[in-house]
């Protein structure tokens, strides 16, 4: 194994209390644990691109999967949330009033997410518990 892969791999695992290499948490475990296991921050990352970028397609390139995979991530948000965000037609996508305000607050989600993870990414090392 390349220490590229041994270092990607020890970054993936922290030490519990008892001194044991376990895993990361993901956000996919933060999620779960409080309840929220169907939203999930690519689904935001989607509808900010198709808001963004005004087109499912768009996005979808920008995000590098189908356009069927982009519909189904925002379908999925917009089942979550239980509202309607984007409009669709054949012209591409324009938020409704709801996904205006959904798309003001997901920006601010994803800036605090990358904060976050920067902080994260710059305070701990393969030895850090």
């Amino acid at each position: 194994m390349s220490a590229r892969a041994n270092r990607r791999r020890a970054s993936a695992l922290r030490r519990s209390p008892s001194g044991r290499r376990v895993p990361r948490p993901t956000m996919a475990d933060a999620c779960a644990r409080f309840g929220r296991e169907s939203l999930r921050v690519r689904q935001i990352e989607h509808f900010v691109a198709a808001v963004e970028l005004g087109s499912l397609s768009a996005a979808a390139e920008a995000a590098g999967i189908s356009v069927q995979g982009m519909s189904q991530s925002i379908a999925g948000l917009e089942e979550e949330v239980g509202a309607r965000l984007l409009e669709r037609g054949r012209l591409g996508t324009s938020p409704t009033a709801f996904g205006w305000e959904c798309y003001d607050r997901a920006k601010d989600l994803l800036a605090e997410f990358d904060g976050f993870d920067a902080f994260v990414r710059s305070r701990s090392g393969p030895d850090d518990a």
